[in-house]
Order: C-alpha cells, then structure tokens, then sequence
C-alpha cells in the first residue's frame, strides 16, 4: 500500500482531535484544492518519518529498490535538506572537503555551519556559453593526492544544464582514497529508470546520491531522496535529516514521493516515450542562428534539458527567455548570458516539444549571425579563511569599485543556478568584478546583500 493510498482509506475514519488545525475539513476553497481532507499528522498507524517502522520506512525500501540503493531517505525539504544533512554527517570543524566550484549554493551553506576548509576543483567551461562541463576524475584524484587528510569529496552531477560527469571513475578514485563521495544529483531523478538516460549515481558507486524528485519526475514541489551506502553512514546521516528537516513532515508531501516511486516503477515505459520524443526534437528543428547544446566537450549530457545557446544570434539567454515568456506563452527553467534551459518531463510529448520547436524556429529567422566571447571562470578567488569564520568577524559596506583585495563576507550568486562568484572568506579580485558587472549589465538575476551591487560586505581592516 503506497501512503497515498494509506491517506485515502484511513485519513478521514475517526474524529481528530489532533494537528493539523483544518482537521480535515476542506470548507474553504483552497484546502479543498490542497487536499486538505487526507492531510494528517503522525498519528497511531502513520508511521514516522524520524523514526520510520511501518508504513513510511515500506516506502523508502519501494525507493531504495527502484534505484538499488542500501538506505533511502524520503525528503520533504527538497534536496537542500538531503545535502546539508549529508556533509553534515560527515565532517568535523577544520575538516577539508574536495568540492567542485559549480556546487549548488546548499552546499556551500552545509560548510559555513561545518566550519569546514574547501579544496576547489575548477571543471572547464564551454567555449560558447561559459557554463561549467565535467568535473574530471583525475582532477579529483591530484586533489586527493595533494591533500590526503581531505574527509569528502562533493560534486554536481548532472548539471542544471544537463552536464554529466564521469561518476563511476570519479567513485573509483574516491574509494581508491578512502574518501566518501556525495553527489548532488538533484537534476537527475529519472536516470536509472530506463536506459535512454544516463546512469544514475547510486549505479556508480556514490556514498550519498540526494535527487529532486519535483525537478525532473511526477512529484510535487520539494519532494526528494537520499541514498545512502557505502563509506557513508546511514545512523549519521539520519541524525543529521533530524537537525535540517521539519519535526512535522508533510504527509501530503510524503504521498507524493511515494507516488512518484510508485509511477516510476510501473510505467517505464513512458520513459522510452519521453526518450523518443525528446529526440525527434532535436533531429527536426532546423536553426540557423540559435543552436543547441548537446554535451559538445562534456563527458555525458542528460538530453532531457533541452539547452539553446545564443552565443551566435546576437540575443542573450535573458532575451530569449523573454520572447518565449511574452510573445509564445512558453516559460523556460532558467536564462544565462548566452543560452538558455527549457526542462522536459515525462508528461511532455510531441505536441508540447513542437510548440517550443516552431516558437524557436520563428525566432531565429529574426534574428542575425553575430559571435561573441564567453566570458570563463578561469580561478577561483584566493581562500584565505573559512566562511564561518568570515561572517562572523566584523565587517563594513565598501562601494563594489573600491573592493577589490578585501576578503569578501557575504555571498554573491548567479540565480539560477546558485553557483557562488564569490564566497565568504574569499578575495575580492578584479576578475571576479568584472564578472559581476557583466552579469547585471545583460540583465542576469545577480543576488547580494546590496541587489545593485554598488557596495560589497567585506571583512573590516
């Protein structure tokens, strides 16, 4: 019985005289639209997600079946609390961690509260758009090597642009190292339910593998698992889950998962079908100016994102996105400098893919062959201290131009995808400005303290 079905039978079979306070009467128009007459607490019979024995723990071993995975974690935080809880579980204050510099910006708050000591690996980026490729497991293994008292090893994969890393050898050269590797495959729920997608990282050997079911699968917003095996400490992690999660689970929330696992493992077949229909995209649209991204220069590519890049049309990504959003009624995931995602699913067929066909087909017969230069991430800022540390010392606001050589004490991201430019305890560079300044003139979703980015947080003198 899925706790879908659990919430059907039982939710609405006694009086509750318990939370949540609707106590299941959907009298108003939105509980009813929620569902709010099968919501429930952890009543007699519920289970608990903290401490699951019945029902809720039937359903993490239908997932960690599906993906083939030791311990299975269900996730009503979204695959922020899967990572935080992951690193969490595995550090201590002062430890070092090997991270690739695309991680997602969760992962950066896990080692602000671990106090942590980041070792960065840089991957190479696409000439075209700028965007980071694959992380390279022999840059993995020279930073083990250089740094042998390293406790975790963090990566991306796949990307919000849908790049894939080698995650079998790099697993190999982490265990060759004795270290846990944790990857953040958050945009890769479907991989491992049929083999028209890459494998997914729970296949390639992966200490914890945490994916966001909403992303890329049937499931409701900030639903997502954890795997955990290996190196990795199932006992850990789940003390952890209980710092970063929610004491009151959703149960709705919690359904949804366990439908979605349910749906994955019934109808694979749908997979095959979204599989065919993704590629009869790519195979028919013709464009001249505009082009797609297929995994040119990575070591995999998940097809599911359909990327386009604009870095030969003369238009930006934000531009782009815009014409979609307002001229053909089509809303993409997310626009960079120079390209843009539209994210695919399994409900999306021939009908939908040829609507965003022909709406980019129209668009780049207006447009005109213009190149320009992606501006790369060819360094990571100078470390000099922890963020922890960083922003906990005394700092000031400094006009952005008068910044650089101060150690930086707040965070500046891109959004999306949430990768930092810069980091707490970093220094401020020219490169790094420059950077910035780039972003806000063609529009990008810059985030700071300062949304102008006039001023900068640095560490007082």
């Amino acid at each position: 019985m899925t706790l879908f079905d659990y919430l059907s039978k039982h939710a609405g079979d006694r009086l509750p005289m318990h939370m949540p306070g609707h106590k299941r009467k959907a009298r108003a128009k939105y509980l009813k639209k929620l569902a709010a007459d099968i919501d429930i607490t952890e009543i007699h019979g519920a289970d608990d997600l903290h401490d699951p024995r019945g029902i809720i723990k039937e359903a993490q071993e239908r997932a960690s079946a599906l993906w083939g995975a030791e311990n299975s974690h269900i996730l009503v935080g979204g695959s922020t609390a899967g990572i935080l809880a992951g690193i969490y579980s595995m550090l201590l204050p002062g430890d070092k961690v090997i991270i690739a510099r695309n991680c997602h910006k969760s992962v950066y708050h896990a080692m602000e509260i671990c106090g942590a000591v980041p070792i960065y690996v840089l991957p190479e980026s696409d000439d075209k758009t700028g965007f980071f490729l694959s992380v390279d497991a022999s840059e993995i293994d020279a930073a083990l090597s250089a740094n042998p008292d390293a406790k975790l090893v963090v990566i991306t994969s796949p990307t919000y642009e849908g790049v894939v890393s080698d995650v079998c050898g790099i697993a190999n050269v982490c265990h060759a190292h004795r270290v846990p590797l944790l990857v953040d495959e958050a945009h890769g729920a479907h991989f491992g339910i049929c083999d028209k997608f890459p494998d997914d990282a729970v296949a390639c050997g992966a200490d914890i593998v945490v994916r966001s079911l909403h992303k890329t699968l049937p499931s409701l917003t900030q639903t997502a698992m954890a795997h955990v095996t290996g190196l990795a400490s199932d006992e850990k992690f789940a003390r952890a889950l209980n710092i970063f999660e929610t004491s009151s689970p959703s149960y709705l929330l919690m359904a949804a998962a366990d439908g979605c696992v349910d749906f994955c493992e019934n109808h694979r077949e749908l997979f095959e079908k979204w599989s065919d229909a993704i590629d009869g995209f790519a195979s028919k649209i013709k464009l001249k100016n505009l082009s797609l991204f297929c995994g040119e220069g990575a070591y995999g590519f998940d097809k599911s994102k359909i990327v386009v890049s604009t870095a030969c049309a003369g238009i930006s990504g934000f531009e782009l996105a815009r014409i979609l959003r307002e001229e053909y009624k089509i809303e993409v995931e997310m626009a960079g400098v120079r390209h843009i995602v539209a994210m695919t699913g399994v409900f999306d067929g021939k009908s939908e893919l040829s609507k965003l066909s022909r709406a980019l087909e129209k668009i780049d017969k207006t447009l005109s062959a213009s190149a320009s230069k992606a501006r790369k991430i060819s360094a990571v800022p100078q470390y000099v201290i922890t963020a922890k540390e960083a922003l906990a010392y005394p700092s000031c606001e400094v006009f952005s131009g008068e910044a650089e050589g101060c150690v930086c004490a707040e965070y500046v991201w891109a959004y999306p995808p949430g990768i930092p430019l810069i980091v707490p305890g970093e220094i401020v560079d020219e490169s790094t400005l420059a950077l910035i300044n780039e972003l806000i003139s063609v529009g990008a979703d810059v985030k700071a303290a300062d949304r102008s980015l006039k001023t900068l947080i640095v560490i007082q003198k």
